[in-house]
């Protein structure tokens, strides 16, 4: 029995190498017990070892009689941790990506994950630049219905984001950036726009169907997101409605525009809102040319001096992608509202102007 320890990101680690055929009782190998000789085997070959825990190996010896682990047992975990180790150390060393973290509360609700459940979704397309997530979280305990809520959050965003994000950016230490956020839909928004002028970002969605997870599930069933502007342009004030995980009620519009009641309605939606509706990268992907195309529409047929109210009920993922498109496609004043729960009665508010 070898034993190697090794210092690795920190953390001292104790291995052991383990002999396939020398940890099993009478040379057994591939469930051949009275046949050792069949599968002639050079105990101290490569082939033949594998690396892992005290506690593992301990338990394999103690169980030598090939019952519970075979040989063939053995040589499938081998093959399968190689396979695995071959896929993540082949990817491009061009593909580091850097792990961003945003969370705000929505509600009653904190969102909360680790770096685990962010840092492999990366793979097998990308890496992970270092072993932990950069956090742009405020640590404000603060509801969304709270007054000064989004100017607070707001705040510590510009700020953190100047201090961990651009910084690294200007002196060339992050070229991709992978945003994992749940917020609520305007503070989202914001950080899309601040990170509007950085080449490359991509956006993940936290899914809930299957199973709990960051990873873009492989499917080419593209979304159609469909608009509908006003059928006559007369205000140089619009509100957009973005209704993708649910319908919005045009009477609570006008019931949040207050007395600007001269306005044009813009809506982009699907056929079938639901809060599952974003389910492949693909999809992101065209609304992001959809929400890009319509903010330059408004622009051209409303005119320069127009202002936006904007309406958003979609995932995390297409918010953060409309900030990046405000960004790159319009420079047009925008209010950004959310529906927050205020005396038992959920309506919206104006938040965050853009």
């Amino acid at each position: 029995m070898a034993i190697l320890i090794a210092l690795f990101i920190g953390l001292l680690v104790v291995c052991v190498v383990l002999k396939i055929v020398g940890a099993l009782f009478k040379g057994f190998f591939f469930g051949a017990k009275e046949q050792p000789e069949a599968r002639p085997v050079n105990r101290g070959d490569i082939e033949n070892l594998m690396l892992m825990c005290h506690e593992c190996h301990t338990k394999i010896d103690q169980n030598n009689d090939g019952g519970r682990y075979s040989g063939e047992l053995l040589i499938q975990w081998k093959k399968e941790h190689e396979r695995r180790i071959e896929l993540i150390t082949g990817i491009n060393p061009s593909k580091k990506s850097t792990v961003i973290h945003y969370k705000a509360p929505i509600g009653n609700f904190s969102p909360d994950w680790d770096d685990h459940d962010s840092l492999s979704s990366l793979f097998p397309l990308r890496y992970p630049e270092r072993d932990y997530a950069i956090d742009l979280s405020a640590k404000i305990e603060k509801k969304d219905s709270d007054e000064n809520f989004y100017k607070v959050y707001k705040e510590n965003l510009d700020k953190v984001f100047s201090k961990k994000i651009i910084s690294e950016v200007e002196d060339g230490d992050m070229n991709h950036l992978s945003i994992f956020a749940m917020a609520p839909q305007p503070l989202l928004i914001y950080l899309g726009k601040l990170l509007g002028n950085i080449a490359g970002v991509e956006v993940y969605q936290r899914h809930r169907i299957p199973d709990q997870s960051w990873k873009w599930p492989e499917s080419n069933d593209v979304l159609q997101f469909k608009v509908k502007p006003p059928e006559l342009t007369q205000n140089s004030s619009v509100a957009l409605l973005i209704s993708l995980s649910a319908d919005i009620n045009e009477s609570e519009v006008e019931s949040a525009m207050g007395t600007e009641t001269d306005f044009d309605l813009w809506k982009v939606f699907i056929d079938e809102p639901s809060v599952h509706y974003m389910s492949n990268k693909a999809s992101l992907h065209e609304f992001y040319k959809c929400i890009g195309k319509v903010f330059d529409d408004i622009k051209k047929r409303n005119g320069e001096d127009t202002k936006i109210h904007l309406f958003p009920v979609m995932s995390n993922s297409c918010a953060v992608e409309t900030g990046r498109s405000i960004m790159q496609n319009t420079n047009l004043p925008i209010t950004v509202y959310n529906k927050v729960e205020i005396d038992g009665q959920k309506k919206f508010i104006p938040t965050i102007s853009i």
